[in-house]
């Protein structure tokens, strides 16, 4: 239970989400922009902040990473909780270590992510992530302010 999108979704939205999306729409707060806007900007920042912790996620299981030797890794990202929701025993052995989690085989459990879907779900949520902040940042005018946030929430992509 508890292995889905939303709670994964809840949990950054809580940390890195809030507090980006809060200062992008303080920006707009002290630009005197109108409630749209502000509205639009804290929603930006919450997707924004989404897409690139997905983002980093796929990542760390990439060769950047450098996690594949066994070293430890968050058992909460996303890549974990996609690939555990089609992996019962994955889970189970995971489970057996709640008490201790330090003791489980890290590169077990990071050679069956990297054998399963969980990183193109990764992928996924962050492109949707990517596409959702898109959308917001079309509310916002055309300028070179505009276009830089654009080009970096393409470069996630």
């Amino acid at each position: 239970e508890d292995l889905d999108q939303t709670n994964w979704e809840t949990r950054w939205k809580l940390s890195s989400g809030s507090l980006l999306g809060a200062g992008c729409e303080s920006a707009m707060l002290l630009a005197n922009q109108s409630e749209n806007l502000q509205k639009a900007a804290k929603n930006l920042g919450t997707h924004t902040a989404l897409a690139i912790q997905a983002y980093d996620e796929v990542k760390m299981f990439s060769s950047e990473g450098n996690i594949g030797s066994g070293g430890q890794f968050p058992l909460c990202s996303a890549p974990v909780l996609f690939h555990l929701q089609q992996d019962s025993e994955l889970l189970e052995y995971i489970q057996g270590f709640q008490e201790d989690l330090i003791k489980a085989d890290y590169k077990k459990i990071f050679d069956a992510v990297l054998s399963g879907e969980g990183l193109e779900k990764t992928k996924e949520l962050s492109n949707h992530h990517v596409h959702t902040s898109l959308e917001y940042l079309r509310e916002f005018p055309d300028n070179d302010g505009r276009q830089a946030f654009e080009n970096l929430l393409h470069a996630l992509l």
